[in-house]
């Protein structure tokens, strides 16, 4: 499904607009996907896309890192559907 988000859109809480997001996602690998592999290994080659689990799984190693005690951390489609509906 395509979805369409202005790229002026705000988060006051961490100074940043969606454009500001997505310009940090370019970098200087040649990638058509914004969330991409920068380090290759043995399955993944650099610029390949981060799969959703990929995404919980930093996500949930994150949270461990930062000291926040979740018995069970959101997946990242929770987390893409919380956003949505803060948003609307």
């Amino acid at each position: 499904m395509k979805l369409a988000l202005p790229l002026s859109l705000y988060c006051d809480a961490l100074g940043l607009s969606l454009g500001d997001v997505i310009q940090r996602c370019r970098d200087r690998v040649g990638s058509p996907y914004l969330l991409h592999h920068s380090r290759p290994n043995s399955r993944i080659k650099i610029g390949d896309p981060v799969g959703v689990s990929g995404i919980s799984q930093a996500f949930a190693k994150a949270v461990k890192l930062a000291g926040i005690k979740i018995k069970n951390p959101p997946t990242f489609h929770e987390q893409r559907s919380l956003t949505e509906r803060l948003y609307s």
